[in-house]
C-alpha cells in the first residue's frame, strides 16, 4: 500500500486514497473491470500494511463466476478478519513481516499493531479506526493456516481434518527416524557394536513455570484451532507452567513432547529428569503398565543419566551412577538443552499468559516450530564444527590414554578393562568409577584419638601426673597448631597411634587439594565464560587468589606431614608409607581440565557421523513433497487452487534439495578427514 502525500498549498500532507477517487477491485484480473461491482460493507474498508493503517474503497465482484468474498481477498494477498461481509485485512507482507519480528524479537500483536497505528498518525489526530481484536483474529488464524501449509496438509487432498497427530512439528535431521535415515528393521548384532549411538535417541525432561498463563478462558471457550498437531498434546487425552522433551543432543523439541502442568501444585504431575531421574526411573516401568498398551514405549534398552549441571547437588552414590561422563556414546552431551531452548521462548511468556488455552498452544507451537527450524538449518556448520573439534582431540587422549596405562602394572589396567566392559554391559556390575579407598579424614583421626584416650583412662594406662603428655596428645595439639612438632618416643608401642594420625592427615591433605584444584578450575572456567563485568572479575579473581592460597597452604602443609612420618618411621624402617604418600613436587600440582584421567579410555572413542542421516532425511522430506505435488488433484472449488498447492509442493521439494546440496558441500571431505586424524 502506498502512502500518498499532496501539496496543499503550504506543505506535504497525507491524503487517504480514497479520497483521491481510488477504488480497488478484487475477483479480477489487474486491469479488467469487473461488470457487477459490489462495494465493502458499509462502503468503508480498512487494510492493515507494513507501512500504516489504510482506510479505503474497495469492491468486491459479484459476477456469475463469484467466489466466496474472502477468497476474493486472498487472491489479492489480503487476509480477512472474516468471510462475511468482510471489512478489515490485512496484507500477506504484513503478516509475514510481523511472525518474523515475533519470532526474532518476540513482539506482541499489540506492539506491532500500534506501532503502525502510530506510524499512521502520530499526532494522535487523525487516529484510525481501532481494528487490533480484528489484527489478533487474522494473525491466530493465519498463523495456524500457515502451519499446516508449511507441514504439507494443504497438499492433502483430505484436508486439516484427516491430518495425523504431530504433522505439523519440525522434527530434528540427524535423530533417528525408523526407515528414513535408519533401517526400519535393525539388525540386532549391531546394537552390540561401537555405532549403537547412531539407533539412540537423547532426551531431557524439563518444566517452565514462566510459561505460565492466567485463569482466562478455558477449553471449553477456547479449544484450539488443531488439537495434537504439532507439539502440545490433545488436553482432552491428557491431563501455571509447561513441561517439555528434548532432543538433547541437537536440542530440537519433539512432537507431541508438551504438556500444560497443573496449577496450584508444588510438585506437577510430570516428573523432571534433569535432577531426580536417580529416584522416579526406580519404579517407573511399574507405573508405565498403568497405562493402555497404546502408551507403551516401544523401546527395548533405556538408560537414566542425571544432567551435568545438576548433579553435583546429588550425594556421592548418585553421582557414581547417573554421571553421563562415565558412559560411552554419550560424547559432550551435557544433557541441558531444555533449560537453553526455555530461555529463548521465555522471551513471549508476558504475550501469552493473558491468551485462551488454545491460542497459547498454536502461539507456543509456532514459535517452538521456528525453534527447531533454526536449529536444523545451522546442523552442516554444527555439527561440522563439533567433528573437528573431537577427531583432534580423540587423537590427543588416545595418546594420553595409551602413555598413561604403560606407567601402570599390566596386570592393573588388564583388571580395570575387564571391570568398565562388564559395567557397560550390565549397569548392575560394581561401578569402577566408585570412590573405593576411604581415607580417614583429619576430623575422624581426632575422634579416633579422643576414643583411646578414653580406652586407657578405663584400662587405667593414664598417668596420674598433670605434667605427663602422651605422644598421641602431643600430636593432636600439634596437628591443631599446624606446627610441625615431632614428640619423643620411648618405645615402638607408643609410636602407632601418632604413625596412623600423620598417615590420615596426608591422605586428608591430598584430598583437600584435589577438591581446590577441582574448585579451581571451575572458578576459572566460569570467569573466562560468564564473568563480563569489572565488578563480577574482581570477585572471580578473588576467589581464585583465596584457592590458590588455600593450595599453597595444603601443600606446604603436606611436606611438614610427610617430613615428620620420615622421622618417626624411620625407628621402625618401614617405608611402604611412601607409595601412596609420595614427594609433592610444584610441576604435580595443576588445576583440573575437563578431561580426567580415569575417563581417557572412553572419550578417545569419537563418534563419526559422516552427515548421512541428514541426507537421507533431506531426500524423505523432497521425495515426500514430490509425491504430494503429483498425487494433488487439480481444480478444486476454486479456480487454479489445485494449480496453486501442486506449485508450492514442487517449491518445498526444491527447498529440501538446496540444503541437502549445501549439507553435502560443507560435509564431503569429512570421510577421509576422520581417517586422517585415526
Amino acid at each position: 500500500m502506498h502512502v500518498i502525500q499532496h501539496w496543499n498549498g503550504s506543505f506535504f500532507d497525507k491524503v487517504p486514497l480514497r479520497n483521491l477517487g481510488m477504488c480497488y477491485q478484487v475477483g479480477h484480473l489487474i486491469g479488467e473491470a469487473c461488470p457487477h461491482p459490489h462495494p465493502a460493507f458499509g462502503n468503508h474498508f480498512t487494510i492493515i500494511d507494513m507501512n500504516g493503517i489504510h482506510n479505503v474503497a474497495l469492491n468486491f465482484c459479484s459476477c456469475m463466476r463469484e467466489h466466496p468474498l474472502a477468497a476474493q481477498l486472498q487472491h489479492a494477498w489480503l487476509f480477512p478478519a472474516t468471510g462475511i461481509e468482510p471489512c478489515t485485512a490485512v496484507t500477506m507482507a504484513a503478516l509475514e513481516q510481523f511472525q518474523m519480528l515475533t519470532f526474532m524479537g518476540k513482539i506482541s500483536a499489540y506492539e506491532y499493531y500500534y506501532s503502525l497505528a502510530r506510524l499512521t498518525d502520530n499526532t494522535n489526530t487523525k487516529t484510525p479506526s481501532d481494528n487490533y481484536d480484528a489484527f489478533v483474529w487474522i494473525v491466530h488464524e493465519w498463523s495456524f493456516i500457515w502451519q499446516l501449509k508449511q507441514a504439507g496438509i494443504g497438499n492433502d487432498p483430505g484436508g486439516w481434518k484427516s491430518a495425523k497427530l504431530a504433522s505439523c512439528a519440525v522434527e530434528c535431521l540427524a535423530c533417528p527416524w525408523l526407515g528414513v535415515n535408519i533401517l526400519l528393521i535393525i539388525d540386532p548384532s549391531k546394537m552390540s557394536s561401537p555405532d549403537t549411538w547412531v539407533y539412540t535417541l537423547y532426551l531431557g525432561i524439563d518444566g517452565n513455570f514462566h510459561l505460565e498463563r492466567f485463569d482466562v478462558s478455558s477449553k471449553e471457550k477456547d479449544p484450539g484451532l488443531g488439537k495434537g498437531l504439532a507439539y502440545f498434546v490433545d488436553p482432552t487425552v491428557f491431563s501455571s507452567g509447561v513441561g517439555e522433551v528434548v532432543c538433547t543432543q541437537h536440542e530440537l523439541k519433539l512432537p507431541l513432547s508438551m504438556i500444560d502442568l497443573c496449577v496450584d501444585e508444588i510438585i506437577p504431575h510430570l516428573v523432571m529428569s534433569y535432577n531426580i531421574a536417580c529416584q522416579w526411573s526406580i519404579n517407573l516401568d511399574k507405573h508405565i503398565k498403568i497405562y493402555g498398551d497404546h502408551l507403551q514405549p516401544r523401546i527395548p534398552n533405556t538408560l537414566y543419566l542425571v544432567l551435568k549441571f545438576h548433579l553435583p547437588g546429588h550425594i556421592e552414590d548418585c553421582q557414581e551412577k547417573f554421571c553421563m561422563s562415565f558412559h560411552t556414546q554419550v560424547g559432550n552431551n551435557d544433557g541441558e538443552a531444555p533449560e537453553r531452548g526455555w530461555a529463548i521462548s521465555n522471551g513471549v511468556a508476558t504475550s501469552t499468559r493473558k491468551m485462551g488455552p488454545g491460542h497459547q498452544h498454536e502461539k507456543l507451537n509456532q514459535h517452538f516450530g521456528d525453534y527447531n527450524w533454526q536449529k536444523n538449518i545451522p546442523q552442516g556448520n554444527s555439527l561440522l564444527q563439533k567433528l573437528k573439534d573431537a577427531v583432534p582431540k580423540a587423537s590427543k587422549h588416545t595418546d594420553r590414554c595409551k602413555h598413561f596405562m604403560r606407567s601402570l602394572p599390566q596386570q592393573d589396567v588388564t583388571k580395570w578393562t575387564e571391570m568398565v566392559e562388564a559395567w557397560e554391559a550390565d549397569r548392575m556390575k560394581p561401578n569402577p568409577f566408585a570412590w573405593t579407598v576411604a581415607n580417614k579424614t583429619e576430623a575422624a583421626m581426632h575422634l579416633q584419638l579422643a576414643q583411646d584416650d578414653a580406652q586407657d583412662e578405663l584400662a587405667g594406662l593414664n598417668s596420674d601426673d598433670l605434667h605427663t603428655t602422651l605422644p598421641k596428645d602431643m600430636i593432636s595439639q600439634g596437628i591443631q597448631l599446624e606446627a610441625s612438632q615431632s614428640p619423643e618416643s620411648s618405645s615402638p608401642q607408643e609410636v602407632e597411634p601418632p604413625l596412623s594420625s600423620n598417615r590420615d592427615v596426608g591422605y586428608d591433605l591430598l584430598h583437600t587439594i584435589w577438591s581446590q584444584l577441582l574448585a579451581l578450575s571451575k572458578a576459572y572456567k566460569d570467569g573466562n565464560t560468564n564473568v563480563l563485568m569489572q565488578k563480577e572479575q574482581l570477585k572471580c579473581h578473588k576467589v581464585t587468589q583465596d584457592l590458590n592460597a588455600r593450595i599453597t597452604q595444603a601443600k606446604q602443609y603436606y611436606h611438614d606431614v610427610r617430613k615428620r612420618l620420615m622421622v618417626l618411621f624411620e625407628e621402625l624402617g618401614e617405608w611402604s608409607w611412601q607409595v601412596q604418600l609420595r614427594i609433592l613436587e610444584d610441576s604435580d600440582v595443576w588445576r583440573i581440565s575437563d578431561d580426567e584421567v580415569c575417563k581417557l579410555n572412553g572419550a578417545r572413542h569419537v563418534h563419526e557421523p559422516t552427515g548421512g542421516e541428514k541426507k537421507c532425511t533431506l531426500d524423505y522430506e523432497a521425495n515426500l513433497w514430490l509425491s504430494q505435488a503429483s498425487s494433488t488433484p487439480m481444480g478444486g472449488t476454486l479456480v487454479n487452487a489445485g494449480e496453486g498447492v501442486t506449485v508450492y509442493a514442487k517449491r518445498q521439494a526444491s527447498i529440501q534439495k538446496l540444503i541437502q546440496e549445501s549439507f553435502e558441500k560443507k560435509w564431503w571431505f569429512v570421510d577421509e578427514w576422520i581417517v586422517l586424524g585415526d
